[in-house]
């Protein structure tokens, strides 16, 4: 909410309004703009909760873009948060998919939301990377997505944390250590997660040099793409730069 204060300045107390603006005029005019519902993104903007299901809650915060973490107890606390907050996180996985019927409108509106098309199109994507096998629908019950429990047996008590264990820092996780788990394992391949003055440091390590055959830019670092970063990469190596042609803020963006 200080973001969206800072951002908006005095058109805060209407920020409904510029939230509306923002859709209609903004993002139904990227292309597939159109397949976002204008609740999803409107939501997304207020609250900062980009994807909901029916029958469930946001119970768990997720950290992932926040600054300045710091653990108490079993909690996380932040001082802030670094996302987007106005181009909506649904433009990567959200606007098309293989499976046609997810795209179906009835009279002008879609059958389906954004959020329901992100999820079916990473399920897709999560099958074929584990399985390296086409993914196919089975049951019409695979795009009847989110969770409906309908027997109470079928709801597993989750036993309670005895305080003593709060307090006993031995039996904390510390949470310093180096997580090597992974989901989804990928034969050969690792994820290295670095900071942006990683592309100051990283192009003086000789055994770095000629070492990419694929660079990425996202559309806030394309200024630090320099011919020092670029001597990391191969000769012919493919580089691919994010335009901001989904961007949906204008002057207000932060």
């Amino acid at each position: 909410d200080g973001r969206i204060r800072q951002s908006l300045g005095t058109r805060y107390d209407s920020k409904e309004g510029v939230f509306d603006w923002d859709y209609f005029m903004r993002l139904k005019e990227i292309p597939e703009g159109s397949r976002i519902n204008p609740r999803e993104y409107k939501h997304w903007r207020a609250t900062g909760v980009a994807f909901t299901w029916l029958e469930t809650e946001v119970s768990e915060p997720n950290p992932t873009l926040a600054s300045g973490i710091v653990k108490l107890g079993h909690r996380l606390l932040n001082h802030g948060y670094l996302g987007d907050i106005v181009s909506p996180p649904y433009l990567g996985f959200g606007t098309d998919s293989e499976d046609k019927d997810m795209l179906v409108a009835r009279n002008g509106v879609n059958v389906h939301r954004s959020t329901d098309i992100v999820e079916a199109n990473l399920r897709r994507m999560f099958h074929e990377i584990a399985t390296q096998t086409e993914f196919k629908q089975t049951t019409s019950s695979d795009k009847e997505l989110g969770t409906v429990i309908t027997e109470l047996s079928a709801v597993q008590e989750i036993p309670e944390r005895e305080e003593d264990d709060e307090e006993d820092p031995e039996k904390q996780e510390d949470f310093r250590k180096r997580d090597d788990y992974t989901c989804l394992p990928v034969e050969g391949t690792k994820v290295v997660f670095l900071p942006t003055s990683a592309l100051l440091d990283l192009p003086r390590k000789p055994n770095l040099k000629n070492f990419f055959d694929l660079v990425m830019v996202s559309q806030n670092l394309t200024q630090r793409l320099s011919p020092e970063v670029m001597t990391m990469a191969k000769d012919g190596a493919i580089l691919l730069a994010e335009t901001r042609k989904f961007l949906t803020g204008g002057s207000h963006r932060p």
